[in-house]
């Protein structure tokens, strides 16, 4: 009658190494920004600096984040219409996919910084402005991002960022507000890899010999 008792340390090596894809959970935070952005009819460019105080989970108390993006101007549209003496402009358009490169400073028991780069972006803007006998306004200006990407410690994140400022075709000044979602390991997961890895070892090592 063949036993398995050999065969125990081979299986549960292997139900560990079953457990280690990680089931991800998201922490996130919301954030204050400012930034600039230029677009025509081609290329949209851009940056924000946003800011992260409290509880900015999972990367500490006090966060800061700089964005700066590029990407193709699509379904670029401009439409007039003109009466009474003024006439109203509006320009609306997409963009991505595009390139994002974002850092992110963390203040909190210690000090450190983490770089994306080669990330993903989309978006989409609109622009008018009022020329003649206009009363309330001369211009105003929206601007929305998606971006994606992988962080230097290897976490994934989802962020989105908006801008308005009162200027035609961009601005130096936008104001806004955004989020970060973040994707971090379960801390299960680590504890399959911290348990799993000498199991399998020893089971390997039985195995061959």
């Amino acid at each position: 009658m063949t036993s398995f008792r050999p065969m125990l340390p081979w299986l549960v090596g292997l139900l560990c190494f079953c457990g280690l894809h990680p089931e991800a959970r998201a922490e996130s935070f919301g954030f204050y920004n400012t930034g600039s952005f230029q677009f025509d009819s081609n290329t949209i460019t851009g940056n924000a600096q946003g800011t992260c105080e409290g509880q900015c989970a999972p990367w500490g108390s006090i966060v800061i984040l700089n964005v700066s993006f590029a990407a193709s101007v699509v379904n670029y549209q401009q439409t007039m219409s003109c009466a009474n003496g003024q006439c109203e402009t509006e320009i609306t358009g997409g963009f991505g996919p595009g390139s994002v490169a974002a850092e992110l400073s963390v203040f909190g028991n210690s000090s450190e910084s983490y770089y994306l780069n080669s990330g993903f972006l989309k978006g989409s803007f609109n622009s008018h402005f009022c020329t003649g006998h206009c009363q309330t306004y001369r211009a105003e200006t929206e601007l929305l991002v998606d971006f994606q990407g992988d962080w230097s410690n290897d976490w994934h994140s989802n962020g989105t960022i908006q801008m308005e400022c009162f200027r035609f075709g961009g601005c130096s000044d936008g104001t806004g507000g955004g989020s970060l979602t973040t994707d971090t390991p379960e801390p299960s997961a680590v504890t399959l890899l911290l348990g799993g890895i000498p199991w399998a070892c020893f089971a390997l090592r039985r195995k061959l010999f």
